[in-house]
């Protein structure tokens, strides 16, 4: 899963959590990610969609970080995200 995650993690996109649990015979992943903007977001999700590894994605949260309380982190974005890996 690793392997597949990092061909399709794009530039300004960090991965900072990974939670997969067995469900009814797939695989269901809870991502925590963090972005440092919409635009890379979004080329992630898109990254995720196309990608034969992972389906059904779905962003579960997202909260905007403040930059002043951010203690040197360039995350702007926090993201929560839900997906089945597909090579279980």
């Amino acid at each position: 899963m690793f392997m597949d995650m990092e061909k399709i993690m794009p530039t300004g996109v960090r991965l900072v959590s990974i939670e997969p649990k067995h469900e009814k015979g797939q695989v269901k992943v809870t991502l925590q990610i963090g972005a440092i903007s919409d635009e890379a977001k979004l080329k992630f999700l898109r990254a995720l969609e196309s990608s034969p590894a992972f389906k059904e994605v779905r962003e579960d949260h997202e909260n905007t970080v403040d930059p002043q309380a951010n203690s040197g982190d360039l995350d702007r974005l926090q993201v929560q995200l839900t997906v089945l890996y597909a090579r279980s």
